[in-house]
């Protein structure tokens, strides 16, 4: 019993498969003669949540009048939605910063081509440049 009350979720792993070995433990014990009843078993689960879920422990708790009608199955349906909430929001989070650090192709494109028509400008004037040259040259010798 005393290895249930230690047991610590970590936020770092999925917590399904954690919670589903706080769940065996618990049917080890009650075949054993140590039944837990559903309101200490969510209270459990709700003291191994690591700091990251503290918010969803208040409200969890402060939504329920009668400590005894607290649910584990509603607690754990919650921890799973909000684990599920977090990971959506990491992966934003990374696509995000993904595509801050990764120029637009667009934009480089653009970039190119402009390059490509000051390029351009730059040899036409050029060659224009020599032509007036080489008219001049003409003008005067004739």
């Amino acid at each position: 019993m005393s290895c249930l009350h230690r047991f610590q979720l970590d936020d770092s792993k999925p917590l399904e498969s954690q919670i589903n070995q706080i769940s065996d433990m618990r049917s080890q014990l009650a075949t054993m003669g140590d039944e837990i009843s559903d309101a200490k078993f969510a209270v459990i689960i709700s003291g191994a949540l690591p700091s990251s879920y503290n918010m969803l422990k208040t409200v969890a708790i402060a939504s329920v009048t009668d400590m005894s009608q607290l649910m584990s199955d509603t607690l754990i349906q919650q921890i799973l939605r909000e684990e599920k909430h977090k990971g959506n929001q990491d992966l934003a989070a990374a696509l995000l910063a993904k595509q801050q650090k990764t120029p637009d192709k667009s934009s480089s494109l653009k970039q190119s081509q402009k390059s490509k028509k000051g390029k351009m400008r730059a040899r036409d004037l050029s060659r224009l440049w020599e032509h007036r040259i080489h008219l001049d040259h003409k003008s005067k010798i004739l």
